[in-house]
């Protein structure tokens, strides 16, 4: 049996707790600052309640996505986090009563289109290398070039990180001077 689909299915599931998840979290945004009441829902009695269950379906989305790794190659599974702008779009209207606009619409149909051309053309199998395989690939002139453009790249990150808390740290001691 092809294990890829309960992979899948998982990611999709994630996606839909996780989209969930953020529209609880926007309701009570939106609604505690005017009532402390649920807009017209009765079922949850108090907004705060609506806040837990957002965060709380966000770390269950979290743990089914990483569980659903072991179902199916990470590569294929990682368009799956896209769902997420697809679940919101319909979510949205419902939850929060957001208007949906019309290039929101087309925008999900190019984003749903890129994941099943991404599922369908996707690896669906894990490979599984040794040690040795490993260390022969770590070996190759990619590998090489890629591991220096991820410390130049990280290296200036790092340096204007550091340039930023200097310049702060540097008009902030000027405000003082005032």
């Amino acid at each position: 049996m092809q294990t890829y689909w309960i992979g899948i299915v998982l990611a999709v599931a994630a996606s839909l707790m996780a989209s969930l998840g953020l529209a609880c979290i926007r309701f009570y945004h939106n609604n505690s600052s005017t009532t402390n009441s649920c807009h017209s829902n009765d079922i949850i009695k108090s907004p705060t309640s609506l806040w837990y269950l957002g965060y709380a379906l966000q770390a269950m989305a979290s743990l089914v996505d990483v569980v659903s790794f072991g179902f199916a190659p990470i590569s294929l599974l990682s368009c799956m986090a896209a769902m997420t702008l697809i679940f919101n779009l319909w979510l949205a209207p419902l939850i929060c009563g957001e208007v949906v606009s019309r290039r929101d619409c087309q925008v999900n149909i190019v984003v749903f289109l890129g994941i099943v051309v991404s599922l369908w053309f996707g690896p669906h199998e894990t490979p599984l290398y040794n040690l040795q395989q490993l260390g022969e690939m770590v070996k190759t002139t990619e590998a090489i070039i890629y591991g220096i453009c991820l410390i130049t790249w990280i290296g200036s990150l790092l340096c204007l990180w550091f340039k930023v808390v200097i310049f702060a740290e540097h008009t902030n001691d000027n405000s003082y001077d005032d």
